[in-house]
């Protein structure tokens, strides 16, 4: 079997509004953006290591890297494949296009119309 490409798909490293909710804390009851929240220093070394593997996996199963990366505009989305691009070598290997259908919505009725309610996240 020839194969001529590959599509990898990748999910966001840990946000921080959920890491500060399991240290007890509330991220979202300060944040400027509290329906949009960045990645924990964790979550970006996660999007790094994701790069690293993506390289590898790409090795292992003869095909090439990936030449173009693709994100919703939601910024964890965003830190996660802008650090996968630098484990995958850097951004000069890999151009980003943010892509606003692979986002739900980023305002905060969308997110009340499906969440538990009182939920902080």
């Amino acid at each position: 079997m020839s194969t001529t490409g590959c599509i990898f798909v990748m999910r966001h490293g840990e946000r921080q509004d959920y890491s500060t909710r399991d240290s007890g804390g509330n991220w979202t009851a300060t944040a400027p953006r509290p329906f949009d929240p960045p990645l924990t220093p964790n979550g970006i070394e996660q999007g790094r290591l994701a790069g690293l593997r993506i390289n590898e996996l790409a090795s292992i199963h003869g095909v090439s890297p990936p030449t173009k990366a693709y994100t919703s505009p939601l910024k964890r989305c965003g830190e996660t494949v802008s650090s996968a691009i630098m484990g995958m070598g850097g951004a000069d290997t890999v151009p980003l296009e943010i892509e606003v259908g692979l986002v739900e919505s980023i305002n905060e009725d969308w997110y009340r119309s499906w969440g538990a309610p009182g939920a902080d996240s």
